[in-house]
């Protein structure tokens, strides 16, 4: 699903999918503007809390998806790389970043270049996964680039950030 979403986030701002699979990773690859749960309520060894926060955290993210759409890495299905996409709202300031480290990759860390921000403004970034917040200046996220660490192999970090109103 990282590669249809990845291709057809060029072309077609509406499209969906099932999710059936509750881990950060597999839900997250399935996360897209229109996503139906498929997944048996009726199992007693789910985690149904992590489904409650991953749903929470699709939620806040549907509505960036109607953004500006730009992936941050060339196009790959390699399993040793990692795939990252941003969307962006220029008019009000803000955006989601999603990013996948994939199974085989062994880089813990990486930078992705981000598009479309004010380079004189300062923005608040959220880790969905992580608490508190990091302000870093659109000249930096788009020139140095985001910093993502993800431990996890394979992992995926959510990201969303905010123009600050000076």
């Amino acid at each position: 699903m990282q590669n249809l979403t990845y291709g057809m986030a060029f072309w077609i701002p509406y499209f969906g999918t099932g999710i059936n699979r509750v881990d950060s990773y597999s839900f997250r690859s399935d996360m897209c503007p229109a996503a139906v749960l498929q997944i048996d309520v009726r199992r007693k060894d789910l985690d149904y809390e992590g489904l409650r926060r991953l749903c929470s955290q699709w939620r806040q993210s549907t509505e960036y998806y109607y953004g500006d759409y730009y992936p941050l890495v060339d196009y790959s299905t390699r399993n040793d790389t990692w795939v990252a996409w941003q969307f962006n709202w220029p008019e009000q300031g803000d955006g989601l970043v999603q990013v996948f480290r994939r199974p085989h990759s062994p880089f813990e860390a990486a930078r992705f270049r981000l598009r479309g921000l004010d380079l004189s403004s300062q923005y608040e970034v959220v880790n969905l996964d992580v608490n508190g917040t990091k302000v870093m200046t659109g000249q930096e996220l788009m020139e140095k680039g985001l910093p993502v660490e993800i431990s996890e192999q394979p992992g995926s970090a959510v990201l969303r950030y905010t123009r600050r109103k000076n």
